[in-house]
């Protein structure tokens, strides 16, 4: 009987706890800051040239310029992420404090991440150059949806 009342504490104690938590999660918004008028700035354009490089590596075939390119691609996706405000040891850390529905790409930005890991974790991993332009779509329409790319 004892127990009960002490599990039924816990419970309470454990509920009160993870709803002050949740005040402090970080919200994802992909049309934070944003204004009815765009003001572009150096960040803007080193971002755009930064992008642009990595889109013509991958366009160009080659399986090193591929596997460079979706490398970088996922770095600049991690920086993003970062700006958001989510924080981690790893991509995947800031990937996992995601919430449902908070961004539409979530899961193809995970996939390419995934594809990433491989390309430097698993020895011989290759990728064609279609799947490469898949996932540097996918990593555009991830930039595009929280606005860094327009």
């Amino acid at each position: 009987n004892v127990f009960i009342i002490i599990d039924a504490a816990l419970l309470i104690g454990f509920v009160a706890v993870l709803m002050q938590a949740i005040k402090f999660r970080p919200q994802i918004n992909p049309n934070y800051g944003t204004q009815t008028q765009k003001i572009y700035t150096l960040q803007d354009a080193l971002l755009r040239q930064r992008w642009s490089g990595i889109v013509a590596r991958a366009a160009t075939g080659q399986p090193d310029s591929i596997r460079f390119a979706l490398i970088e691609a996922d770095k600049l996706a991690d920086d993003a992420l970062k700006q958001m405000g989510l924080e981690g040891e790893h991509m995947a850390d800031r990937l996992e404090q995601v919430g449902d529905g908070e961004l539409e790409t979530l899961e193809r930005l995970w996939r390419a991440h995934k594809v990433r890991n491989n390309l430097v974790h698993t020895p011989d991993f290759a990728i064609s150059a279609d799947q490469a332009n898949k996932l540097i779509a996918d990593y555009d329409a991830f930039f595009k949806e929280i606005k860094m790319l327009e």
